[in-house]
This record gives structure tokens, C-alpha cells and sequence, in this order.
């Protein structure tokens, strides 16, 4: 259709009237169209002489006269709406330089307010992200004190077991040899084993002292373990 449209022709009109016999596709220029042209001959003495002045290369006048036609409205309507604009233009200088200038002011006040705008939101988005943190550190530091509380509350439990062991292991001797050292020939026995006796008192007295801190108080202290059966234990 642009081969036709090239030469002159109405491409509008070939495809609306063309018959169906006349549209042919093509494995190369894709749909074809066939245009009959009108051919006329001439008959003299010698003979028949037949022209086909008319082909597919060549401009049917009507066609040119159409385009040319055509191409003086197009001018014409782009003149008129030249001077159109020119005078629509004139008259509205004056109120597009007011207008001008009052949308420059609304421009920049619109660009301040997007600053302002901008920078509440960072404030607030930081504001917010120091408030989760601080949420998050509390929660950490809440959550370490209950770890370090109930850490202490066993540890409590064990050294309370542990002095229970400890005065159940030591309290009968310890009754014993005060009974001892309370009678009068406690003063006959000899020096070395008298020192020696009250000195494994003293450790006693001094262990009795800290199972029972150990077993009613809320500090932990250091006892020894009463599997390990001491020196200090032992009384012979």
C-alpha cells in the first residue's frame, strides 16, 4: 500500500473498494493490492496502436490535483492557527508575567514546606529508632536480672543443702567434745592432745558459725563440700 501511496494514488479509497480478488498476500511484502488501470487505444489506416499511459509507476492527475489539494488546507490551517496563537499570545503577556510570578512564590514556599517536611520526618524516624533501642535495651537489661536472680536463688538452694550436710555432719562430735572439754579431768589430759582437741573445736565452732549464716542468710559464701570429710571433721 505505500508503493501506492508513493505514486500519487488514494490509499484509503484502494483498500476500502478493492475486491476481494484484488488483495493478495505475499510471503515478502505481506498484503498486496492489485489496482486495474484503464487503458485506451487508437485505431488508424495502419493498424491498431494501444497505450497504457496509465501503470502502477506512473501519477494519475486526479491524485496529484488531490494531494496538492490537500497540502494548500494543511498551510492554511497552520497559518490560521499561527496567527491565532500569535494573537491569543499578545494579549495574555501581561496576566502570564503576574501569574508567572506568583507561581515562582508558590513553587519556593512549596519547596521549603517539603524541607521542613522532610526533616520532621527524619527527626521523628530518629527519635523512634532511639526509643526502640532504648525499649530493647531495657528489655535486655530486664531479662539479664532475671537470668542473674534466679542464678542466685540456686546457687542459695545448694549452699543452703550444703550447710544442711555440713552442721548434720558436725553437730553430734562438736556436742561431744564440748562435753568433754566441760568436765573437771579435762585439765589432766595432756598438753599435746589437749591443744590439739581444742583447736579441731575452734574449726568447728568457726564452720557451725557459717553453715548457719550460710542456711538463713541471702549472701553466697564459700563452704567447703562435706563429701571431701575434711581434717577438720575427723576427731580421734
Amino acid at each position: 500500500m505505500s508503493v501506492w501511496q508513493t505514486q500519487g494514488f488514494d490509499v484509503e479509497r484502494i483498500a476500502s473498494r478493492s475486491r476481494p480478488e484484488d488483495i493478495r498476500p505475499h510471503e515478502v511484502l505481506g498484503l498486496t493490492y492489485r489496482v486495474r488501470i484503464l487503458t485506451t487505444g487508437i485505431k488508424g489506416e495502419r493498424g491498431q496502436k494501444r497505450s497504457s499511459d496509465v501503470l502502477a509507476n506512473r501519477v494519475q492527475p486526479s491524485a496529484i490535483a488531490n494531494r496538492e489539494a490537500g497540502e494548500e488546507a494543511q498551510e492554511t490551517k497552520k497559518k490560521k492557527q499561527k496567527s491565532e496563537s500569535s494573537s491569543s499570545s499578545s494579549s495574555s503577556s501581561s496576566s502570564s508575567s503576574s501569574s508567572g510570578k506568583r507561581s515562582k512564590k508558590k513553587d519556593k514556599k512549596k519547596k521549603r514546606d517539603k524541607k521542613k517536611k522532610s526533616k520532621k520526618d527524619k527527626k521523628n524516624k530518629k527519635s523512634e529508632k532511639s526509643e526502640k533501642e532504648e525499649k530493647e535495651r531495657e528489655k535486655e537489661a530486664l531479662k539479664q536480672s532475671k537470668l542473674a536472680e534466679k542464678a542466685k536463688e540456686r546457687a542459695l538452694r545448694g549452699q543452703a543443702r550444703t550447710a544442711e550436710r555440713i552442721l548434720k555432719t558436725i553437730e553430734t562430735p562438736c556436742a561431744a567434745l564440748e562435753a568433754m572439754t566441760a568436765k573437771p579431768l579435762w585439765a589432766q589430759v595432756p598438753d599435746v592432745m589437749r591443744k590439739k582437741l581444742e583447736k579441731i573445736m575452734e574449726k568447728w565452732q568457726n564452720l557451725l558459725e557459717e553453715a548457719n549464716r550460710a542456711i538463713d542468710g541471702v549472701e553466697i559464701v564459700e563452704l567447703p563440700d562435706p563429701k571431701d570429710r575434711p581434717s577438720a571433721y575427723r576427731c580421734s
